[in-house]
This record gives C-alpha cells, sequence and structure tokens, in this order.
C-alpha cells in the first residue's frame, strides 16, 4: 500500500512540519498497524462468545449502568463521539454488553460494496444504520428514534449533506425551502402509487426519484414551499395513493424550533 502510506506520511507532515520523510514514513506504518489492529479487534468482537467479548473492552460496570439508567428515562439517547479509534466497536459494546438499541447515524460510502458490507455487520449485531446526506427526513428518522429509546451515535464530523441545516446560532435553525410546486398532483399521485406498488427506483430523472422518495415510507414530509404542499395534499386524497402526511412549515417563523414542534404537535 505504497500510495496510501504515502497519504498518510503527507497527512503527518502538517502536524510535524519539521520531521524527515523518513520518520514521516515510519508515523504512516504505525498508523496503518493500529488501523489494522482496530478492525481485526472490531470483526473478533462480532462473533467472539459472551465470556471472551468482556476481555476485548476496557470498562467499568458504571460505564454500562450509565446507559441504563439514561434509557431508563425513557427519552433516547444521542450519542456524539469524536471520528477517532475503533469507534465502529461502540456499537458492539452497545448491543452485546449494555444490550441496549441502537441506530447509528453514518454517511454513505463511496464504495457501494463497502457500505453493503458495513451495513450487514451493523445488521448482524442489530444496530440499525441512519444513512446522512439522503433526504431532510434524516432529522425525523433520528427523532422517531429517540422516540423510540433508541440509542443514536454520530460522529461530531459527519457531513449532513442535503439533510442538513445550517446553525445561524445555537438551537436556531433554518429550513432550505424545497421548491417543487410546479409538480402537478397528478404526477405526485402517479409517483407515489409507483412506488408504494413495485418498492423500486423509477427509470426516470433524479428529480422524480427524489420527489417519490420523500413522499413514501415516512409519517410526515415538511415543506416550506406552500404551492407544493398543496399539491402534495391534492394528492394524498386520491383513491389509491398511501403517503406521508404533509406539514406545512412557516419559514418566515420567529422561532424556527417553536414552529416545527408546533406543526408536530411535538
Amino acid at each position: 500500500m505504497p500510495e496510501t502510506r504515502a497519504a498518510i506520511a503527507d497527512n503527518l507532515r502538517v502536524l510535524f512540519p519539521d520531521e524527515s520523510e523518513r520518520a514521516l514514513e515510519r508515523r504512516a506504518r504505525t498508523t496503518l498497524g493500529a488501523y489494522a489492529a482496530d478492525v481485526i479487534d472490531f470483526i473478533r468482537a462480532l462473533r467472539t462468545s459472551d465470556a471472551n467479548l468482556q476481555t476485548l473492552f476496557s470498562y467499568t460496570p458504571a460505564d454500562a449502568q450509565l446507559f441504563v439508567d439514561l434509557q431508563a428515562q425513557g427519552r433516547g439517547i444521542i450519542l456524539v463521539s469524536g471520528h477517532y479509534g475503533n469507534w465502529e466497536a461502540g456499537g458492539v459494546f452497545l448491543r452485546r454488553i449494555v444490550k441496549q438499541p441502537v441506530a447509528i447515524v453514518a454517511m454513505t460510502e463511496a464504495n457501494p460494496e463497502v457500505n453493503r458490507l458495513r451495513r450487514e455487520i451493523r445488521d448482524l449485531i442489530g444496530a440499525e444504520t441512519i444513512e446522512v446526506g439522503q433526504s431532510l427526513d434524516t432529522a425525523l428518522q433520528i427523532r422517531r428514534r429517540l422516540a423510540d429509546n433508541t440509542i443514536v451515535p454520530i460522529l461530531m464530523d459527519r457531513h449532513l449533506g442535503r439533510d442538513r441545516v445550517d446553525v445561524e446560532s445555537w438551537m436556531t435553525f433554518w429550513l432550505a425551502e424545497l421548491r417543487e410546486g410546479a409538480v402537478a398532483p397528478l404526477r405526485v399521485a402517479s409517483l407515489v402509487d409507483f412506488f408504494n406498488r413495485d418498492r423500486k427506483s423509477d427509470p426516470g430523472d433524479w428529480g422524480d426519484i427524489n420527489h417519490a422518495a420523500f413522499a413514501v415510507g415516512r409519517d410526515y414530509l415538511l415543506t416550506a414551499d406552500r404551492n407544493f404542499y398543496e399539491s402534495l395534499l391534492k394528492a394524498r386524497v386520491q383513491s389509491g395513493v398511501t403517503m406521508a402526511t404533509p406539514k406545512f412549515i412557516n419559514r418566515a417563523a420567529a422561532e424556527i424550533v417553536a414552529e416545527i414542534r408546533s406543526v408536530m404537535g411535538w
């Protein structure tokens, strides 16, 4: 892996500008070795016996009890971690030792095969995956898991893509306005009906796929676009159509979080 090793050494040069190429190369080898050890430990933790599992984690009974006590409050847990060390093994700890429900917030891997393997590994331990960057519905997915008293781990450096909300000040969120007002109600209905029936990707353009995905398989669809909202209302009452309940958000509200809570009845 000479190219990977060289890339790691180049990244380390920012931290150690005075070190020689040979010294940076040694650090790169050490980094790769540590990563390999993390991967081996993680794979071992997936299938090792309960008795041997205890030897793979360094923790106290109070550490595990902390999660149990917080779960007892019935509000779920948002667990934020730095993107450092063997973080994925934390899901094994929570599922196999603490034995609590987990829904991991993660970015989709660039390589589809790697993404499939990651999801299968999480499925193996009974941990759900919430993939960010997919839709504006991500926040609602997290909210639903918390309502189900689930632990939701997320790395602090995860870029949320299209489901990101810009934060201007603490607890003040501005929602991006959806501009789908030109979509005719019949077009909405036909797309939703297609997805309800076949549950497959439409061969049409990305906008059609995205639009139908918003409307199917969800409890609510929030929008700040009045025309889009009214189109969804008209489409929803047609026979044979099952879709999310549209909710209109006033983007100009002084307190947008309070506006969302009011609209959703939270």
